[in-house]
């Protein structure tokens, strides 16, 4: 399976911006978390996305099997589906920086990302009239406590 890497799925300009701080990206995470929905989420996004592009620290694989929801049509106009689509990104981006620099160890780690993605779903969910099979997905398997195994499967198909 061809495997897509956040530097070349993404082709947001962050390129210009200075290399975030360990600091800027906990800041960043913690406030995508609270509340998906800040206006300020753009920015934290891209101190995500650039770290996750540059850093050494984490390592970040994008794909069908760690973000199944990127190929889901969901119903909105072209720049709707963006951006719930973005805020879909940066909270699997969350979930999965913040895991890999608590453990200090740079192995991509699908089970945190989903985690922060489900809760962000939810919050979506909350404000906005979409559903996404890929999420509930991973939702009913969090429920049924098969997430972390799925996690388990999904490493070692794309390692």
């Amino acid at each position: 399976m061809k495997h897509i890497f956040l530097s070349l799925l993404l082709a947001l300009p962050v390129l210009a911006f200075e290399q975030p701080t360990e600091r800027d990206v906990i800041q960043a995470i913690q406030q995508i978390k609270e509340n998906i929905l800040d206006s300020q989420n753009e920015e934290a996004g891209k101190v995500l996305i650039r770290f996750a592009q540059t850093s050494p620290k984490v390592k970040i694989i994008i794909g069908k099997l760690t973000a199944p929801w990127a190929d889901e049509e969901w119903g909105f106009s072209k720049d709707r589906k963006a951006t719930l689509k973005y805020l879909v990104l940066i909270s699997y981006l969350a979930g999965n920086i913040e895991d890999q620099l608590e453990r200090e160890n740079a192995l991509d780690n699908p089970y945190a990302g989903w985690l922060v993605v489900i809760d962000s779903y939810e919050k979506l969910k909350q404000n906005i009239n979409f559903k996404s099979d890929s999420i509930e997905r991973l939702a009913a398997l969090k429920a049924a406590e098969l997430l972390e195994r799925h996690a388990r499967e999904v490493r070692r198909a794309l390692y």
